[in-house]
């Protein structure tokens, strides 16, 4: 990969508002509200909204979840402003292969179609077969796992069913048209500290009407993948997304000598259509993971952030599409003091700047994080805010004239953990600031144009 310009660090007011704040832009801004009003992550849920920029006052909610714990997240809007995607858990359950998933919708919230996870909403019409196997899991350094309280499920069948003795299933009534089977399954392995926790597998299947399918051994992995932070392709047909997996890896204990359980995650950017066919993922460059996309209106070309493993390894990158022909045109400064990490990037509308987000933690754990610009070919960097310690601006999203910038600025622990979340906007000339919510539950915002 190739890189252009070292980076350049502003010395700039803290983000407050001022009496001088410029004149709010037109449009709709759509974001995520956590509506419950519950601390408890057990018991909240998440739904799709949306405000008038120039009257926040005026808000509309757009989806109806009410059941516990659902959460849905960075919605964005197509090219064309015709549609949204979204990631949420809401069919992600046993429903899908996934933990979370990206949607896409009408702006009233009809419509709602999943894009990633090869889940169905609906269940499939007869007629119907019976699928069979086995579940097994995978030996590890730790010797063979032992599996218990298995769920299995089936593509768009409204039942599921438990493991039987001897890991075995048998689940009826699964609709021909199924296409896979997901074992949701805990195991132990004894001679580990710990235990892997949650594990999934799956296997494709090709239902037989009236007649038995053997799906085979199933081996399930604590793996748990999500499809995060969507982006829309020019065009509306294709959807980039980041996939997070968390997973857990055995390994010898250096000091004690004993196997223990790693927890760790990976990510990569996968390419959807919009109508659920996976596309192609996008290669990961060697000691670098990808997140964090966008899709330039202008141009076929997409950026993201590029992370490694060491100081000063984070940056933002512009490619093609399919991840060819990568050009790093911002790279963090090595800090002796602090770790810099490019989380997120959003292309300005006319495909000549890019908005990114930078992330800061201290050398004792305390974080917070910042807004910059950069012109797509590396020249004119610009930091817009220097945020304190324990606060957090996220998500950035221009508005259609590309005269201002709308974000989530977060109060607590980290970019995960916050205590308070609400939207703001900031002019892309660095005016500041205009605050549209202030019930602390507003997050992720994406602009578009007035209806």
């Amino acid at each position: 990969m190739k890189f252009k310009n070292k980076a350049i660090w502003f010395s700039l007011p803290l983000l407050l508002l001022l009496a001088n704040a410029q004149p709010v832009p037109p449009g709709v801004i759509v974001y995520s509200h956590e509506d419950s009003g519950s601390r408890d992550p057990s018991l909240q849920f998440w739904n799709i909204w949306s405000l008038d920029p120039q009257n926040p006052g005026q808000q509309v909610q757009i989806t109806a979840f009410t059941n516990p714990p659902i959460f849905t997240a960075t919605p964005v809007w197509t090219k064309d402003f015709t549609q949204l995607a979204f990631n949420s858990n809401f069919n992600d359950g046993l429903a899908s292969l996934e933990a979370s998933s990206i949607y896409s919708m009408n702006l009233d919230g009809t419509n709602v179609h999943q894009i990633t996870g090869f889940g169905v909403l609906d269940p499939l019409p007869p007629p119907t077969g019976t699928v069979v196997g086995r579940v097994q899991a995978p030996p590890t350094l730790a010797g063979e796992g032992q599996v218990s309280g298995c769920v299995i499920t089936v593509q768009g069948a409204p039942q599921n069913v438990p493991c039987l003795d001897g890991a075995t299933f048998t689940i009826p009534d699964v609709p021909a048209g199924s296409a896979w089977v997901r074992v949701q399954a805990q195991v132990s392995y004894p001679l580990t500290i710990g235990e892997p926790g949650l594990s999934l597998g799956f296997a494709p299947i090709n239902v037989i009407p009236d007649d038995v399918t053997d799906a085979g051994t199933i081996l399930v992995y604590p793996r748990i993948p999500k499809s995060i932070e969507p982006a829309w392709s020019r065009d509306g047909t294709q959807v980039i997304v980041t996939n997070e997996v968390s997973v857990k890896t055995v390994r010898r204990n250096p000091n004690t000598g004993r196997l223990e359980w790693i927890p760790g995650f990976t990510h990569q950017l996968n390419v959807w259509s919009a109508d659920g066919q996976f596309v192609q993922a996008i290669p990961n460059l060697a000691g670098f993971e990808f997140i964090g996309s966008d899709w330039s209106p202008a141009a076929d070309q997409i950026c993201f952030a590029a992370n490694g493993s060491s100081a000063g390894q984070s940056y933002v990158v512009v490619a093609n599409p399919d991840g060819s022909n990568p050009l790093g045109i911002y790279q963090v400064p090595i800090d002796f003091m602090a770790l810099h990490l490019v989380t997120f990037c959003r292309w300005s509308p006319d495909g000549q700047r890019i908005a990114f987000i930078q992330s800061n933690v201290t050398l004792s754990l305390n974080w917070s994080s910042d807004l910059y610009l950069v012109n797509a070919d590396g020249s004119g960097l610009r930091r817009l805010t220097a945020n304190p310690l324990g606060t957090f601006l996220l998500v950035p999203t221009w508005s259609p004239d590309g005269l201002a910038i709308a974000f989530q600025f977060s109060v607590g622990a980290d970019p995960l953990r916050f205590d308070s979340s609400n939207l703001w906007v900031i002019g892309a000339d660095g005016s500041c600031c205009v605050q549209l919510t202030t019930d602390g539950r507003s997050a992720a915002p994406t602009w578009g144009p007035a209806l």
